[in-house]
């Protein structure tokens, strides 16, 4: 599904289980509807108002833009691990589902917020995003009466929402500039690894995408295969001075202990650490036996990596949406 086919979405519905009555003159909801899913016949409508307009507009097949399972393939939502399999490996930027599948994305948003699994789901005449406190919006290409008195007449309240967007739609134009500015990961991008490798002994790339993947590369170990849409950054290579990484969990200073942990087991597998709190001892544990380790600054102006780059799609355009690190920083 080409996420470059532009049709203007026209309309936006702010669907919820919120009667505009109970709201103050700020819009605050100030009824007794609890914010969370009911689990039962009020969540079947926000499903089947997707379907709804769907079937009103014609379309039958949905992009998963953007998704995020922060805890990994280890923790993934029931929901998507019942679309793309127990592993969650399908569950990429650009993969195509249908609206029943689509339905079950919804379904583990509207009961998860956005823990342990989000995405936007759209489409050139339709998207739909779930935000906070079970608000669902849907935006389409034209009015559809049909699935707004539809949705309404299940109990839910679908109100025309003001402008033609989502609260939760990307902007399009920094879209576009975040795009121009990436490097593609192509051969050329591979050809610099290769050399990086060659002249340091190895490089550490972590792979952005649903969650994050570490590959250590060496001139001698096959290219890591790398996730559709996927952004990466590439690092100097670990250190085998452990002690070095556990003096950083021993600073008293709270300004100087936030950070991640990134290390390489005996079996050669890398993980990383949450960012240190409590668990330090438990990321003690672990480096007791590591190969080689890392400690990073979770601070983003802080961070110097060797290069930035972005998987495009087959045909060479970059559709995914990461901001690039220069401009995380502030810069133009």
């Amino acid at each position: 599904m080409a996420d470059d086919v532009l049709v203007t979405l026209s309309s936006t519905y702010r669907i919820t289980q919120y009667d505009p009555a109970d709201r103050d003159d700020a819009g605050a909801y100030t009824g007794d509807v609890d914010a969370v899913s009911d689990r039962g016949s009020r969540e079947a409508a926000y499903l089947d108002a997707v379907e709804a307009f769907a079937r009103e507009l014609g379309v039958t097949r949905l992009e998963v833009r953007d998704p995020s399972v922060p805890g990994g393939p280890d923790v993934p939502d029931a929901a998507i691990a019942q679309v793309f399999g127990q592993g969650v490996e399908r569950f990429v930027d650009g993969a195509v589902v249908d609206i029943a599948s689509a339905r079950l994305l919804v379904r583990g948003m509207l009961r998860e917020e956005y823990a342990p699994g989000w995405c936007r789901l759209e489409s050139p005449d339709m998207t739909v995003h779930v935000g906070w406190d079970v608000y669902m919006y849907i935006t389409t290409s034209r009015p559809c009466p049909q699935a707004q008195a539809a949705t309404a007449a299940a109990g839910l309240f679908p109100e025309f929402w003001p402008g033609n967007e989502s609260p939760y739609a990307p902007d399009v134009v920094e879209e576009e500039l975040w795009r121009s500015r990436h490097l593609p990961i192509d051969g050329a991008f591979w050809a610099r690894i290769d050399s990086l490798a060659r002249e340091q002994g190895a490089v550490l790339l972590e792979e952005e995408a649903a969650w994050t993947r570490w590959h250590r590369v060496t001139p001698d170990t096959p290219r890591p295969t790398l996730r559709p849409r996927c952004r990466v950054w590439v690092w100097p290579d670990l250190t085998t001075d452990i002690s070095a990484v556990l003096a950083q969990l021993n600073k008293d200073d709270p300004d100087e202990v936030p950070g991640t942990v990134i290390w390489q087991a005996p079996d050669g597998q890398l993980h990383e650490s949450p960012p240190l709190g409590d668990d330090r001892e438990d990321v003690r544990a672990a480096l007791a036996g590591a190969v080689r380790a890392q400690w990073r600054t979770i601070y983003v102006d802080d961070f110097h990596p060797l290069l930035e780059a972005v998987m495009p799609d087959a045909d060479g355009a970059i559709r995914a949406r990461w901001e690039p690190l220069a401009m995380m920083k502030g810069g133009s």
